[in-house]
């Protein structure tokens, strides 16, 4: 959520001194969700298969940015960087809602053993 805000702080700025200071928030909130991504495939992944879990998610988010930089690219040439960086920074938050939203619990947790998962109220 905090990428997203930022991204969409950053497509609403105006002056070269306050789009720095965003985009040196957004360095520290992107840092901060790999690190958290991290720990949560670890923690949450089997012991014998943390090692594939943590290869294909490098894998996906490796091989999916050139991906992304391309459709940004064309986004960008056809809107104009501060659209498409409020747009980016748009879905990012919406994402991060629909995430929360329809939130399913580790595998450890008591409504993974035989029930529904639990949705979080929004």
């Amino acid at each position: 959520m905090a990428v997203g805000l930022g991204l969409a702080a950053l497509g609403l700025t105006h002056t070269l001194h306050l789009a720095v200071t965003w985009m040196a928030i957004l360095g520290l909130a992107v840092s901060i969700q790999m690190a958290s991504t991290n720990n949560f495939l670890q923690a949450s992944s089997p012991e014998h298969l943390r090692g594939r879990v943590l290869s294909i998610y490098i894998w996906m988010f490796s091989g999916f940015a050139p991906i992304g930089g391309l459709i940004a690219g064309w986004t960008m040439r056809h809107s104009g960087p501060k659209a498409t960086i409020l747009a980016t920074g748009v879905l990012c938050c919406l994402s991060g809602f629909a995430f929360l939203c329809g939130k399913i619990h580790p595998p450890d947790s008591p409504s993974a053993s035989g029930g529904h998962p639990q949705r979080a109220s929004c």
